[in-house]
């Protein structure tokens, strides 16, 4: 992140000639993809493109709209022409209609947990209470050791429903996450968001 002209802001806001910019940093980051769309200058560009290219290339992409996370069945379809495959977990409506199509190019995945990170969405329906809040950050955060990337919520009679968005290794670990928000007093019910 960076501070401009003393006020924080993101790592990608333009600058003007005279800006005073502080630029903050932390050994877990790296550069993505879109800062590509921010940067200006030739040498920028050349070496975020240089540390994306480095990168290890992964051999199957996740279809978007089931989004399956390594530890949940999934089927992988290899693309026509080259080697990617796209997982879809079994019960998706693509992979379904793909498979009535094109059962042949069904290939067996190997999706196990590696050191990758995949952004799952959680919703919480609880009876809203003092300090609901701070106990579901507290889990998350605290207890799980997990950054939260998006906390909505909407409170309609007293019951509340929250969306968290935070990242997990594998469907294991988003289970056990599941079951320690759902020991939280007054909580009711808490499943993936598969939206």
């Amino acid at each position: 992140y960076a501070r401009v002209n003393g006020f924080l802001s993101s790592i990608k806001a333009p600058l003007r000639r005279g800006d005073v910019v502080e630029i903050f940093t932390d050994e877990s980051c790296s550069p993505q993809p879109d800062w590509l769309d921010s940067v200006v200058t030739y040498k920028a560009k050349k070496a975020i493109r240089r540390y994306l290219a480095s990168l290890p290339v992964a051999p199957y992409h996740r279809c978007p709209l089931c989004k399956p996370i390594p530890g949940e069945e999934v089927i992988g379809f290899r693309h026509e022409g080259d080697d990617r495959v796209t997982l879809h977990k079994r019960d998706c409506p693509t992979a379904i209609s793909l498979s009535s199509q094109w059962g042949d190019d069904i290939v067996s995945v190997d999706f196990a947990p590696d050191d990758t990170l995949y952004p799952v969405t959680i919703e919480v329906k609880a009876v809203d209470r003092y300090h609901l809040f701070v106990d579901l950050v507290d889990c998350i955060t605290n207890k799980l050791h997990l950054a939260i990337y998006g906390f909505n919520t909407d409170t309609v009679d007293s019951i509340v429903t929250c969306r968290i968005s935070f990242a997990v290794h594998s469907f294991d670990e988003l289970q056990t996450i599941i079951k320690h928000i759902a020991a939280i007093d007054d909580v009711d019910e808490v499943k993936r968001n598969e939206v």
